[in-house]
């Protein structure tokens, strides 16, 4: 086993070896709501108006790195960084007013099989035992509702409230369709693909595939979060996965995929990471 193998990883190679099926891993404590309300009207025609509040899109430079932060209607956290100076990502999710989970993702191990960075996260004390696997935010908007700086443990960052100039919109509409990504987590034979497929209301169909083994399929459904994001929630190997959809600041053509969820059977928590194609 490398080093860093992920929970999708672990999931996947023993289904593998124990029934010719496969699978990979995820989870997540907090649910975001089917339909929340918008608290982030729009100018008709222009860019969104900030409501004054936490929640809402935002982007720019936290602890961590460069990338968005969602802020749900009831003030959930999912947030996706990148550290440029190394291949690795940092997913965090939890209330904004509590102690936060994060997950590490790093680049596919596999440049062949590469459209997105590792599905699973890793907890950071399984890369660094003396890395945290939580940390906690003091979140305050400021700049008349511009920007939102936090001043907490994990020290002073500020974050810049996301236009649609910033951050295209995304509506079910844009989303129906097919999506795909490729991920490895080591260099030969640890290849996954997810597909998820989702209709003109939202409703999701989709599966998870080990190298060439069976599909896991998945289902549940996607709703308008905000002008920005939809949040999504399904059923994928007796987890409830829930988290946004957001388009990927880098590329308007990609779709992130932030989530968390936990196993049924033991309780374990993992998030649900990546960036999506139309295929």
């Amino acid at each position: 086993m490398i080093k860093y193998l992920s929970a999708l990883a672990m999931v996947a190679l023993l289904s593998a070896c124990s029934s010719d099926s496969n699978s990979g891993d995820s989870g997540n404590p907090t649910n975001p709501p089917v339909n929340p309300p918008n608290n982030t009207p729009t100018t008709p025609g222009g860019p969104i108006a900030p409501s004054g509040g936490r929640s809402g899109v935002w982007f720019g430079t936290n602890n961590f790195g460069t990338g968005v932060m969602v802020i749900d209607a009831s003030e959930n956290i999912y947030a996706l960084t990148n550290r440029s100076t190394r291949p690795q990502y940092e997913a965090v999710f939890g209330p904004s007013s509590a102690q936060l989970q994060r997950f590490l993702h790093r680049d596919s191990d596999n440049p062949a099989f590469a459209d997105s960075f590792t599905l699973a996260g890793d907890l950071p004390s399984t890369i660094d035992p003396n890395d945290s696997d939580t940390q906690t935010y003091n979140l305050t908007v400021e700049n008349d509702g511009q920007q939102i700086r936090n001043s907490g443990a994990v020290g002073d960052f500020t974050m810049t409230f996301a236009t649609e100039n910033d951050l295209p919109a995304l509506s079910l509409a844009d989303m129906a369709g097919n999506w795909t990504t490729t991920t490895s987590f080591c260099a030969v034979d640890c290849n996954i693909t997810l597909r998820m497929t989702f209709d003109a209301n939202g409703a999701l169909t989709g599966s998870t595939q080990f190298n060439t083994g069976d599909l896991n399929t998945l289902t549940g459904g996607a709703a308008v979060g905000g002008p920005q994001y939809l949040t999504v929630s399904f059923e994928w190997l007796g987890r409830t996965v829930s988290g946004v959809l957001h388009r990927d600041r880098n590329d308007s053509n990609r779709v992130i995929l932030n989530s968390i969820g936990t196993e049924s059977a033991t309780g374990v928590t993992a998030s649900f990471t990546a960036s999506m194609v139309r295929g």
